[in-house]
């Protein structure tokens, strides 16, 4: 298997990972310590979290507000040098209001040494492409 199979082949782990158990069964695929970042709002300073344990906090909060969120990977592109784009749906829905989240993203991927190390979320497919130097 390719570097590049492999890399898709890990993500693609992760996210079946995501659905089935949630938080807790994704972070076993993450750096561990401070040097694992997620960024749900790239243009916003404030929604960028270090560290595992940040990390879990903010997932697990939104999964509790959100209720369980599932993740379809709809398109998955190895860029190369441990970068992954992945273009997904995410559905849930809230645990109290009932609203419907339904949306299309665009999530970047880092890996390094079979783990992730940082997620990117984008709202807009184009987004995504475009902060992986892709053409949309």
């Amino acid at each position: 298997m390719s570097m590049s199979q492999a890399d898709i082949e890990l993500v693609r782990k992760v996210y079946a990972a995501w659905n089935e158990g949630g938080v807790d069964a994704m972070s076993g695929y993450w750096v561990e310590g401070d040097d694992w970042e997620f960024n749900n709002d790239p243009s916003a300073p404030e929604r960028h979290f270090h560290g595992r344990v940040a990390v879990l906090r903010t997932l697990s909060d939104w999964r509790a507000a959100l209720g369980p969120m599932k993740v379809r990977i709809e398109e998955a592109i190895d860029v190369g040098d441990g970068l992954v784009v992945l273009i997904v749906q995410v559905h849930g829905e809230g645990a109290e209001s009932g609203v419907v989240l339904d949306s299309p993203m665009a999530h970047l991927l880092r890996l390094d040494g079979g783990l992730l190390r940082r997620m990117d979320v984008y709202f807009h497919r184009e987004e995504g492409l475009r902060a992986a130097g892709l053409e949309p």
